[in-house]
């Protein structure tokens, strides 16, 4: 989507946890009261589970492994509109303040850009396709899709995660 000069351009759309946990009880009225309050009482327990800052987890990291005699890859910025450059410019602050990346003088680098999303703000992409030309590919099997849904038929509960800056979650 192109942007124009009468386009409305959303930036910092954060997370608004704080405000569905203010509302909790109104939120949970369709469960039993039992349930409600089970989860009422787990979510104030632990509330930085539905904090509005995303953070850094620890708990799966990823090795990237080149191929032999990858030589770094260094690219130059994508041309971008003054305002979507000012855009792009908040997005890495935030990111920088939230430790959700850190600054690199590596020989390695990929140009970012902005993706609209559907309600107008935007998405910070980083362009990795000649960097990935140089890596191992990951042979993880994932799982058919045909199996995981005939895994579900029995089970009482299924779960949805919505993760902000998901892809930065992993180490």
């Amino acid at each position: 989507m192109e942007e124009t000069e009468s386009s409305t351009i959303r930036t910092n759309i954060k997370l608004c946890n704080s405000e569905i946990l203010a509302n909790l009880s109104q939120i949970l009225q369709h469960l039993p009261s039992d349930h409600a309050c089970d989860l009422e009482k787990l979510l104030k327990t632990f509330p930085q589970i539905c904090s509005d800052v995303p953070r850094q987890c620890r708990l799966v990291e990823h090795d990237i492994v080149l191929v032999e005699g990858a030589q770094p890859v260094k690219q130059a910025f994508y041309h971008m509109s003054s305002k979507k450059r000012k855009i792009l410019q908040e997005e890495v602050d935030y990111m920088l303040a939230h430790d959700l990346v850190e600054r690199s003088d590596s020989p390695w680098s990929s140009p970012c850009l902005l993706v609209q999303k559907p309600d107008g703000s935007y998405r910070m992409c980083t362009d990795y396709r000649k960097i990935n030309r140089l890596t191992v590919p990951d042979c993880y099997p994932l799982p058919r899709i045909d199996d995981i849904i005939d895994n579900l038929g029995h089970v009482k509960f299924v779960t949805t995660i919505d993760l902000l800056r998901g892809y930065h979650q992993v180490s």
